[in-house]
């Protein structure tokens, strides 16, 4: 999340004076305001997570229903009206390879679906209310809402053929599918070369629930990719 600023309205309005932005600022519905989130949102995913924009392409904006909300304490109160729109963001291979290189990448993972849709998880709380807002607190339509959503960043295999890995060397690899279409492959390879294969196959099919014991120069990453930092291998 983040938050329109004046930097963002003179990158996308430029020569105002400071009294023309902060009007802006202040207007309800403001269509410059809006104009300008793209702006907003070039600069938080870049001091977020280091994106730019070459890296992913924007798509559909969802704009939720003003929330209004009063706010203090005491005789201190303040009543405020928050404006916000959703934007879908689809990540290409650089895009993606820079989140995966993060220190910790899965911990952007905040929550399940389910769990957003709550709005918690444990002791930590998702504040989206402006989004319950707008469905009316209906968690299951903002489940199906977020159901919805494509994923960020869609890896492209360069085949599709179904192939079981043997784990013993002398044994063929079975490709197709199973049954009567199902064909032997005999691959010439060296036990660490199938080793490494056999990695790769269950790091992608379970390595989130059952990750791996790896080396300190190998880490393991998102869809099933690894991180190598020994050039050696």
């Amino acid at each position: 999340g983040g938050r329109l600023n004046i930097h963002d309205l003179r990158n996308n309005l430029e020569g105002l004076d400071q009294s023309e932005y902060l009007k802006i600022l202040q207007s309800a519905s403001s269509q410059k305001a809006f104009d300008s989130l793209p702006h907003t949102l070039k600069r938080e995913l870049e001091e977020e997570l280091g994106l730019v924009s070459s890296e992913y392409s924007v798509g559909e904006v969802f704009k939720l229903d003003p929330y209004n909300k009063l706010e203090g304490a005491g005789a201190n109160h303040g009543y405020t009206s928050y404006e916000m729109s959703l934007f879908k963001i689809s990540l290409n291979f650089k895009g993606f390879s820079r989140l995966a290189r993060l220190s910790k990448p899965k911990e952007y993972n905040w929550f399940t679906l389910e769990e957003a849709a709550r709005a918690q998880k444990g002791d930590k709380r998702a504040f989206i209310e402006a989004w319950q807002g707008h469905l009316k607190s209906n968690e299951e339509n903002l489940l199906n809402q977020l159901k919805e959503l494509p994923e960020s960043f869609e890896d492209i295999c360069h085949f599709r053929e179904m192939i079981d890995i043997p784990v013993l060397l002398e044994d063929p690899f079975l490709c197709g599918p199973t049954g009567n279409n199902e064909r032997e492959c005999l691959v010439n390879l060296e036990q660490d070369e199938l080793n490494l294969l056999l990695a790769m196959a269950w790091h992608r099919r379970h390595g989130t629930e059952f990750p791996l014991k790896l080396k300190e120069s190998i880490s393991s990453s998102l869809s099933g990719w690894f991180d190598v930092k020994d050039q050696k291998i």
